[in-house]
């Protein structure tokens, strides 16, 4: 679609994800404001809570990218009732606010979580959603919701790049490059690593594709231990790396992209290598 002029809501537009997308529509030219239950103001920002339905006011607005929620699968396991308060049930009152005040178009941020431990890889979009976390749970709950809606979904896998903060791989390996010693779960487990900038590219074109359900990732698999020496090479530090030999029930994880490559005309720019330089180059 055509963003210039474009009135456009990010739910979650304070977070890692949410300031790369504003960034990225403020520069088509898109008018956009950021709801967050975090303190903020000024014309462009709107205070809101997902589970309260009262403070959610989509009047005007065209788009909304539904971003807000718990992403931290080890806060949701601690908290599976928070995790489907915040992530299913808030994100029906987002569904349903857009309804209700006229958004032509709304995109709920998934999760490859839904897929549960892999039958097969690379996961298409038809590979049955059997999640084993409470993360994955609410966000299966959260997909059938917004599909009932017409709402686009995108399944993302790894994302990472600049201002990535948490308890993830990347950020945990960027934090310790100065330390003697760097200690990871395990070093052999596989994962779908994509770059941010890419994630932004494919959720600008999907919104034009209502009801549909994408992948997102780069449709390739890294290990923690290639993910370190990498960032090893590029930061030119080498602390002493070791496994807690904590194995993931999942030992290998990746997309298949092949719908989202011939529906949205996408695929990822950003190789591995030149996605960690730039995260390294953005790491304070």
């Amino acid at each position: 679609m055509e963003w210039n002029g474009t009135r456009v809501l990010v739910t979650g537009g304070d977070g890692f994800i949410g300031s790369h997308l504003r960034a990225k529509l403020e520069k088509c030219g898109a008018e956009v404001t950021v709801a967050s239950k975090n303190k903020g103001g000024g014309s462009n920002f709107l205070n809101i809570d997902v589970t309260k339905p009262e403070s959610l006011k989509f009047e005007g607005y065209e788009v909304v990218f539904h971003l807000a929620g718990i992403a931290d699968p080890k806060v949701c396991e601690e908290n599976p009732e928070e995790a489907f308060l915040i992530n299913s049930y808030g994100s029906l009152n987002v569904v349903e606010a857009c309804r209700r005040d006229g958004v032509e178009r709304m995109l709920l941020s998934s999760s490859a979580h839904v897929y549960g431990i892999p039958r097969y890889t690379p996961i298409d979009e038809k590979h049955p959603l059997v999640p084993v976390s409470a993360y994955g749970r609410s966000k299966v709950a959260a997909e059938h919701i917004c599909k009932a809606y017409g709402a686009t979904i995108l399944r993302f896998f790894n994302i990472y790049g600049p201002g990535q903060r948490g308890n993830y791989l990347i950020p945990t390996i960027l934090s310790n490059l100065k330390n003697e010693k760097l200690e990871l779960r395990n070093l052999d487990s596989e994962r779908d690593f994509v770059y941010v900038d890419d994630v932004i590219d494919a959720m600008l074109l999907a919104v034009d594709f209502p009801q549909e359900c994408f992948n997102i990732g780069s449709g390739r698999s890294y290990t923690p231990k290639q993910i370190a020496e990498t960032l090893f090479r590029i930061s030119g530090k080498q602390p002493k790396l070791v496994s807690l030999g904590k194995a993931d029930m999942a030992r290998r994880m990746f997309a298949n992209i092949e719908k989202a490559k011939k529906m949205l005309k996408w695929e990822p720019k950003v190789n591995l290598e030149e996605g960690l330089r730039r995260t390294y180059g953005g790491f304070e």
